[in-house]
């Protein structure tokens, strides 16, 4: 070409310009390909196929072995590469075609340029050790759960997650809207760790409802105010062929 593609050094390489242009030609030459090779493929019912799919940390693979005996006896030509990644990583990785499809949980804020298919959408509650004496929020109605305000409890450490997750990106603003500055006191990258910590009375958390043990009576369980939510959603690429392997497993998943 003439050009330089990229600087190199003893320790690190980096593209130039030019060199980040070539990349995005070339990931496109490989993102055809892989299109059309899965074209001809659903035409001729290959014995060679494959998926990489993405799946939240924690409950992603729960939902993959719960759908693939039945996506493996409607397509045993598939193979199939599941992977853990959080959320702002699974779309990194779609944009870069390394993934087929993600089942990521995102906001509807944080949603991009994306192909989306929403499955749930899951209620985030405030979990609080039993052993702390909080006042809840006046109760309305029958509803189950009292609500309390994150500033009756701004003085409480807090359990979180790490800061590349979805869940630690909510909580924050959560914390901002009501004008608290929250005492972060342990980072974590599992949510059921999270809320063990609370069991042992190591700090508050806001987790999702789907990892709430209501039996456990080490834990009081509340609402937040505005019932904040997060979406459990399959995403792809809006400009991606959707296999038949692909339309088999979204429509197992939904």
């Amino acid at each position: 070409l003439g050009v330089q593609l990229f600087f190199r050094s003893r320790t690190n390489w980096r593209p130039t310009e030019a060199g980040e242009i070539y990349l995005e030609g070339a990931r496109r030459v490989l993102q055809i390909k892989k299109e059309t090779y899965a074209r001809i493929n659903d035409q001729i019912r290959s014995q060679k196929c494959h998926l990489t799919i993405g799946l939240s940390p924690g409950r992603g693979i729960r939902m993959f072995t719960a759908i693939y005996p039945r996506f493996h006896a409607l397509c045993p030509n598939y193979t199939v590469t599941p992977l853990e990644m959080q959320a702002r990583a699974q779309q990194a990785a779609l944009s870069r075609n390394e993934l087929d499809l993600g089942f990521i949980i995102l906001t509807r804020e944080q949603r991009g340029d994306y192909r989306f298919l929403e499955l749930v959408r899951e209620e985030l509650i405030l979990a609080v050790p039993s052993s702390i004496q909080v006042a809840a929020d006046p109760q309305e109605g029958g509803d189950d759960l009292p609500t309390l305000q994150l500033s009756r409890i701004g003085q409480l450490p807090f359990v979180t997650m790490n800061r590349e997750s979805t869940l630690r990106s909510i909580t924050e603003d959560l914390f901002r809207r009501e004008g608290v500055r929250p005492q972060f006191l342990i980072e974590t990258s599992s949510t059921p760790s999270i809320l063990e910590m609370v069991e042992a009375e190591i700090g508050a958390a806001i987790i999702p409802v789907y990892y709430a043990d209501f039996s456990d009576d080490r834990v009081r369980y509340f609402r937040l105010q505005g019932e904040p939510s997060w979406d459990l959603c399959i995403v792809t690429r809006k400009d991606s062929y959707i296999s038949d392997g692909m339309r088999s497993f979204i429509e197992l998943a939904g």
